[in-house]
């Protein structure tokens, strides 16, 4: 009796780890990933504005559909943590573009230039860009920090994650 229910308990454990894989995991997954991808695509095609912002919107709907199904992501695919962190990069470079555009320039001053104080918020998510980001002297003599060149740093950022990542979703019967 001992040994058969041995028996069972371990065809139980090796047939739940055999069968864990789902296809639908595996496309849930490629539509949140393919869809935060596509800023990528855009962004090194030069995109504007306005298609930015729908970009990344899309992006985030398919993040989200896939965070609310997979609350700890998928254990066939990626955390939600990981799709998450190659999202926000893209998501705070778009805000920080529109403000540079829309705000009112005596606010962020005329060469759309951004604070140590105003870069705390940035810095304490992001800690690298204080290593990645070049300061440069205003009319009044502080260092500030081009909008530019903080956009590029997180479209960097969010490019080295998905390769940290190493963006293919993981399939049991294909060989690693």
């Amino acid at each position: 009796m001992r040994k058969l229910f041995l028996s069972m308990l371990m065809m139980l454990a090796f047939s739940s780890v055999a069968f864990a894989y789902s296809p639908e995991n595996e496309a849930d997954a490629r539509k949140a990933i393919d869809a935060i991808k596509e800023i990528r695509y855009n962004v090194e095609a030069g995109v504007n504005l306005v298609n930015y912002n729908t970009v990344v919107s899309k992006a985030g709907v398919e993040y989200r559909r896939y965070a609310d199904k997979y609350p700890d992501g998928s254990p066939d695919t990626y955390p939600s943590s990981s799709l998450k962190d190659m999202l926000n990069p893209y998501v705070r470079a778009g805000e920080i573009w529109h403000n540079a555009v829309y705000e009112d320039p005596r606010y962020y001053g005329i060469n759309k230039a951004f604070t140590t104080e105003k870069m705390a918020t940035l810095f304490s998510e992001y800690p690298v860009l204080k290593t990645r980001l070049k300061t440069y002297p205003d009319a009044a003599g502080t260092q500030v920090y081009w909008y530019e060149d903080i956009i590029r740093a997180l479209w960097a950022m969010a490019a080295e994650q998905e390769k940290i990542l190493n963006i293919k979703p993981k399939n049991p019967e294909q060989p690693q």
